[in-house]
């Protein structure tokens, strides 16, 4: 027991240096909303097509981890397409994900937004594009990014997900860590959809939630973003719902093995 807890030192010295990290990048936010009270919007620009020919990522893992890495992926994916991403664990779905986001580099092929090359290295513009909700998502305890007008469009949403009496009534403050976790993941969902962008990135959401909600999510959600034209690129274990999608990419060992219309 006295060993394991030595070993366990370094860790719980990195997770309290990560902790003291992300209370003080709040602590700056906070700073920032007191010198300019102004919302910070996006400027929502027209998506019609994105398209990934040939992409790779390569994870260059330390002595400690196992390499990884994506390649040969090719997608064409246009405005209110609802786009499925399935695969068993580990199989590369979520770093493509990333990869497709411009979150991490792509090491090979090309991305083309609109029909213009996005560079390795995508700048935030592109960035601004995708609305995420990844399964290691985080929620601050203020919603930043959303003035008033914004925070009115989250209170909608949070009726939708039913979850609206559980947060402030002015909704400048969040508190998460009261929610439960298929709670946290509706109000991360309700904050991407309040930003309004163009495209909806979602990594196994419906994975904590109960049938109703799941019910909902698949068969009320999604059809509705689609009128809206919203894109949608999910990653999922449904199969129950497979037939939601106009499009599934199915991935084997960091590469699409079949592409299912």
């Amino acid at each position: 027991p006295i060993g394991a807890l030595v070993n366990g030192v370094p860790n719980y010295s990195i997770a309290k240096f990560r902790l003291a990290e992300i209370n003080k990048f709040e602590t700056d936010l906070d700073r920032c909303l007191e010198k300019q009270a102004t919302e910070v919007a996006f400027t929502e620009k027209e998506f019609d097509t994105l398209s990934l020919d040939g992409v790779g990522y390569a994870h260059n893992a330390d002595a400690s981890e196992k390499s990884f890495a994506i390649s040969g992926l090719s997608m064409d994916i246009k405005r209110g397409d609802i786009v499925f991403i399935t695969g068993g664990n580990g199989s590369g779905k979520t770093t493509a994900l990333r990869t497709l986001t411009g979150l991490y580099p792509h090491s090979e092929g090309k991305i083309v937004l609109n029909g213009q090359i996005v560079s390795k290295m995508p700048s935030q513009e592109y960035r601004n594009v995708f609305a995420s909700v990844f399964a290691d998502f985080y929620i601050f305890p203020k919603p930043y990014t959303l003035g008033e007008e914004g925070r009115e469009k989250l209170r909608e949403w949070l009726k939708f997900f039913e979850i609206e009496e559980k947060l402030s009534d002015k909704l400048t403050e969040l508190h998460p860590e009261r929610l439960s976790t298929g709670q946290r993941k509706r109000l991360a969902l309700a904050l991407a959809l309040a930003e309004e962008r163009p495209v909806l990135i979602l990594d196994e959401w419906a994975a904590d939630q109960d049938p109703e909600t799941r019910e909902r999510f698949y068969h009320e959600l999604l059809p509705y973003l689609k009128t809206r034209g919203i894109t949608i690129i999910a990653v999922t274990h449904d199969d129950k719902y497979f037939n939601c999608a106009d499009r599934r990419y199915h991935m084997t060992e960091g590469q699409i093995e079949a592409n299912t219309v």
